[in-house]
C-alpha cells in the first residue's frame, strides 16, 4: 500500500509530466504549422535553395568566420533524401525536438531519482 507522501509525490509527477508532454505537443504542432514561414529570414532560404539544386547542405565549419557546428546540416540532408517540401524540413526538426525534449525528461528524472535518494540524505538538490 502506498503512503499519503507517495501517492501525493505520484500526482505532482503526473501533473508535471502531462505539462511537459503538452508543452512539448503544442511546440512541436509550432514548428511544423505554417512551414514556409521559416524560409523567410536566415541562412534557411540558402539551404532550400541549395537543396532544390540538388547540393547538398553546408556542414557547419567555417573558422574564418568563427561558426563550429558539424552537425548543422545532418538533418536537412537526410530528410532531403525523401522530400524537399518545406513541410519535410520541419517534421525532421520537429523529431530533433522530440529527441531532444525526451533526453532532457531522461536527465531530469536522473536528477529527481538522485535528489531523493539516501546518499545525500534526501535532502534535495540546492541551486
Amino acid at each position: 500500500m502506498m503512503s499519503k507522501t507517495n501517492l501525493v509525490e505520484t500526482k505532482h509527477y503526473a501533473i508535471w509530466r502531462n505539462i511537459y508532454i503538452l508543452f512539448v505537443v503544442l511546440y512541436v504542432c509550432g514548428i511544423v504549422y505554417n512551414s514556409a514561414m521559416p524560409f523567410m529570414a536566415g541562412d534557411d532560404i540558402n539551404f532550400y535553395t541549395a537543396f532544390k539544386q540538388g547540393e547538398q547542405v553546408w556542414h557547419g565549419l567555417d573558422f574564418g568566420i568563427g561558426r563550429f557546428f558539424p552537425l548543422a546540416g545532418w538533418n536537412l540532408n537526410l530528410v532531403a533524401l525523401f522530400s524537399t517540401s518545406p513541410y519535410a524540413f520541419m517534421i525532421g526538426n520537429a523529431c530533433v525536438f522530440i529527441i531532444t525534449a525526451w533526453a532532457f525528461w531522461r536527465i531530469g528524472m536522473a536528477l529527481c531519482a538522485f535528489s531523493n535518494s539516501n546518499y545525500y540524505g534526501g535532502g534535495g538538490i540546492y541551486v
